[in-house]
């Protein structure tokens, strides 16, 4: 009996042993090293050994077996502080699931009864971005048939919604993968409008609103009128109830806008700014803040601006000469009869020009036939270097320190003077120079023939009056002389403009009669033409052409109120 008892216990203990072995290798094999993702995809546990117990909607746990499933495409999170195990005794087994990586493992070499919970996802997402009329963020959409998109940092987002409340209730929800969507949308409405944008996550959560607006404007501007505004330019009338217009076009064609310069405007009146460059039949286009674009069909004739000389050569102010005298329309009299010839260089700015007259103010010489026009300035140039050269070095024009200083840092890049980018205004000429020897009576013909026939020029943007400007300032062909009335012609140096010149000033034209006596030609306070030595400190005035584009945009010529220049 004992023997048969003492076998029969052996027997059982191991078969214990083997079942006890046997279900904890199923309880491994069952569960052992799973991926969450697995674990939806097979949707069954053996209910032997495991219970799986799922939230739902409610916020309840709910127990799937393995005949059951649970929702697929909600996200969960596995609860691991809340999920355990007991043996088969019904106690508690600590520490034998880890969860590492997106995987549980369950570790024992014990019969375990395993309950495993996952939490459902309830965090909406929190933020994204949403744009009506694409992803550049336009204000003005001008089709009614445009795009919406929205983009994310969740990487679950499952659907999305645009709607017109801000209640997602609503929503007719729309498929979404990725982080990003561009989509067709439809706007039937003018004017402002809005959408309310929704995106929704694998859990059903639904996002905070996040709302977006553009201003539909879908039909093109309507151009009324449009003329000749006498400035190479057009006015143009529109009619227009959208976006408003921000830009006009002046080209040849009726229809296209190709090469077109765009001249930024406001309102529903206004001028073009861009002037043409030749006479001719053009066509008008607007276009408005959403792009839409008018045209006019029908053209209109705009004359080529002209050139702030060839304004005056066209209306002929007083004292300018009708005919050309030595190649210029000239501004001739004297100084209590040309007053208005006065022009400002270096500022546009009326009050800075008057308040800076040594700077800034200029008279006008004289026009030439193309338009261009001779610039003197109206005070001499305070600068130390006021001479030709030395008493022993015999200098030509280019090689002397006139030359050098008022074509350098002294005077033509000195912003006093010369302001940055009105150098560009300044043209490069050709300067004729040489010598002028004084043989015999004097007058404004015989100066000119001589100087016009010097041969030897240099280029440069700055110079000096020739004999011949002084001499045509006074009266055509006139010789000032030293006469009285002589001593008034408006073109003398003189501190107030209000009297006889009180200053001597070089000019361009050396004396040349003898070779061993280095002297250039000067006009002195009598009027007359004079030789002095290189070496005398006598006052030099900057004299230059404009660039013939040079427009005219304010001011009467007055020492009050100078011409400005654009």
């Amino acid at each position: 009996m004992r023997v048969v008892n003492k076998k029969l216990w052996i027997i059982t203990i191991t078969l214990l042993v083997v079942i006890e072995c046997v279900f904890t290798y199923l309880s491994v094999k069952s569960y052992g090293n799973k991926d969450i993702t697995e674990i939806k995809e097979e949707n069954k546990v053996n209910k032997e050994m495991f219970s799986m117990y799922v939230e739902n909607k409610d916020g309840e746990y709910v127990e799937y077996t393995d005949s059951e499933y649970y929702p697929i495409g909600l996200k969960y999170y596995f609860n691991e502080e809340r999920s355990n195990c007991t043996d088969n005794k019904g106690k508690v087994v600590n520490d034998v699931i880890s969860y590492n990586n997106n995987k549980i493992t369950v570790s024992s070499n014990k019969t375990l009864y395993c309950y495993l919970y996952f939490d459902l996802d309830k965090v909406p997402p929190q933020t994204f971005t949403f744009y009506l009329g694409g992803n550049t963020n336009p204000e003005y959409i001008n089709k009614t048939s445009t795009t919406v998109y929205l983009s994310w940092t969740d990487t679950d987002i499952e659907s999305y919604c645009i709607n017109t409340e801000t209640n997602s209730s609503t929503c007719n929800w729309v498929s979404a993968s990725g982080n990003s969507v561009t989509a067709s949308y439809t706007i039937s409405t003018q004017g402002n409008n809005t959408r309310y944008a929704f995106i929704r996550d694998a859990a059903e959560n639904i996002s905070p609103v996040v709302s977006d607006s553009g201003f539909l404007d879908s039909v093109a501007p309507v151009i009324t009128s449009a003329s000749d505004s006498g400035a190479g330019t057009a006015n143009v009338t529109v009619t227009e109830t959208g976006s408003g217009v921000q830009y006009v076009c002046v080209n040849t064609s009726s229809s296209s806008t190709t090469g077109c310069v765009w001249d930024e405007v406001s309102g529903t009146t206004f001028t073009s700014t861009t002037p043409v460059t030749t006479t001719g039949n053009y066509y008008i286009h607007v276009k408005d803040k959403a792009g839409n674009i008018g045209h006019r069909t029908s053209a209109i004739s705009i004359a080529k601006p002209l050139t702030f000389g060839e304004y005056l050569i066209k209306n002929k102010p007083a004292n300018l000469s009708s005919t050309l005298e030595a190649g210029m329309y000239r501004y001739q009299g004297t100084y209590n009869i040309v007053k208005n010839n006065y022009i400002c260089f270096g500022t546009n700015n009326k009050s800075t020009c008057t308040g800076n007259t040594d700077a800034y103010m200029y008279r006008i010489i004289g026009i030439q036939e193309n338009g261009q026009m001779k610039l003197i300035k109206k005070e001499a140039l305070n600068s130390t270097v006021q001479w030709w050269s030395d008493y022993t070095t015999d200098v030509t024009w280019p090689n002397s320190l006139i030359y050098t200083t008022l074509n350098g840092n002294d005077f033509l890049l000195n912003e006093t003077y010369v302001p940055t980018g009105w150098e560009n205004k300044i043209a490069t000429t050709t300067w004729k120079y040489g010598d002028t020897t004084k043989s015999g009576s004097y007058d404004g013909p015989t100066i000119y023939a001589i100087e016009n026939a010097w041969t030897t020029t240099v280029s440069a943007k700055i110079g000096l009056m020739y004999i011949h400007d002084y001499y045509y300032a006074y009266a055509s062909g006139g010789a000032p002389g030293s006469s009285s009335n002589a001593r008034t012609a408006w073109i003398n140096l003189s501190k107030n403009d209000t009297s006889a010149p009180s200053e001597s000033e070089w000019t361009m034209s050396r004396y040349g009669l003898d070779g061993s006596a280095y002297r250039a030609w000067r006009t002195d306070s009598y009027a007359n033409i004079v030789a002095p030595n290189f070496n005398n400190a006598i006052s030099v005035r900057p004299l230059f052409y404009l660039e013939s584009n040079v427009k005219l945009i304010g001011g009467s010529g007055t020492s009050t109120d100078p011409y400005l220049i654009n």
